[in-house]
């Protein structure tokens, strides 16, 4: 049987041959059977390179697995009596650790037969090392999020393990059964924010969406330190331990950051029938098009009714 190495060799090939197809081309394609049963199907599509991976159904129901992780968009989909797994990586900076992930589930395709549940549950296992390459924030965005945190845990609303975001959760906050979106920009005038895929604002819970606005002031402003200070001083000994564990993963961001901010704008949107938002539903059929494997769109909401996050929690 062809070995992880071969494998692995052959995929850094195939994406050679896609970055070169793709200068001039916005898209490109190959296919490769490995010498195996199946067809795997490869693509670079701008700044994203995907695989279609063919993987059996032993089972009368099909796992529905979507997660879009902000590096790493996977879905699996059924045409016909045919099931297939989509792997996308969206920034091609990212190539070596994908092509490390997509030639260990092609080797376990060939371990297991194709096997869906066993493929699925090697991909959520290597969930926990995405996390480690990920850094979906920037100074601005984590500033936004910790200023957050710091509100609900001062206000009684939650406590430290309410902040889901660097558990890599499709979800910044999940409080009891509301989710919360932050979004934080630096911007005096526009409101406008951006939706990253179609999970972000789509949930059966209630979602909330949290706007802040900043002004920078290195004088009487907080940075990223002093926020991570003041909400360590708020926790106990154990609650210490997980708050690091967690603001720890953006440690780069953090020591390289030294601007301080205020906040000027704290308001909640809800996220519900009236929200503009991309869904499934958005598109005919309630299909989403062959071929479209990652969706980003930014909303304005300069017109949509808000409540202040004081009045809200209130």
């Amino acid at each position: 049987m062809i070995t992880l190495i071969d494998i692995e060799l052959n995929i850094k090939r195939i994406f050679n041959v896609l970055e070169l197809e793709s200068e001039s081309e916005s898209e490109s394609s190959l296919t490769d059977d490995f010498n195996e049963k199946y067809v795997f199907e490869f693509w670079k599509r701008g700044k994203s390179y995907s695989i279609k991976i063919p993987i059996k159904n032993d089972s009368t129901e099909i796992v529905d697995l979507t997660i879009n992780d902000g590096l790493f968009y996977t879905k699996n989909e059924s045409i016909g009596s045919d099931v297939f797994l989509n792997v996308t990586v969206l920034n091609t900076a990212y190539r070596d650790f994908y092509i490390m992930i997509i030639s260990d589930l092609v080797f376990r395709c060939f371990e297991t037969n194709y096997n869906i549940n066993a493929i699925i549950e090697r991909y959520q296992s290597w969930r926990e090392f995405i996390k480690l390459i990920n850094v979906p924030k920037t100074d601005i965005g984590l500033w936004g999020e910790l200023k957050f945190l710091d509100f609900i845990l001062v206000n009684g609303v939650s406590n430290i393990q309410s902040w889901t975001g660097p558990e890599f959760s499709t979800h910044d906050f999940k409080i009891k059964n509301r989710f919360f979106e932050i979004k934080t920009t630096s911007n005096k005038y526009k409101n406008l924010i951006s939706i990253n895929g179609m999970l972000q604002l789509n949930s059966n819970e209630e979602t909330g969406l949290c706007f802040m606005r900043i002004e920078k002031d290195n004088t009487s402003g907080e940075s990223l330190k002093d926020l991570i200070t003041k909400i360590s001083n708020k926790l106990n000994s154990l609650d210490q331990a997980l708050f690091e564990n967690k603001w720890s993963r953006f440690s780069k961001i953090i020591n390289s950051s030294t601007d301080k901010y205020n906040l000027v704008v704290n308001q909640i949107y809800i996220v519900d029938e009236n929200f503009p938002k991309i869904s499934q539903n958005s598109f005919k059929n309630d299909r989403v098009p062959k071929g479209i494997s990652y969706i980003s769109y930014t909303v304005d909401l300069s017109n949509l009714e808000y409540i202040n996050t004081n009045d809200y929690f209130n």
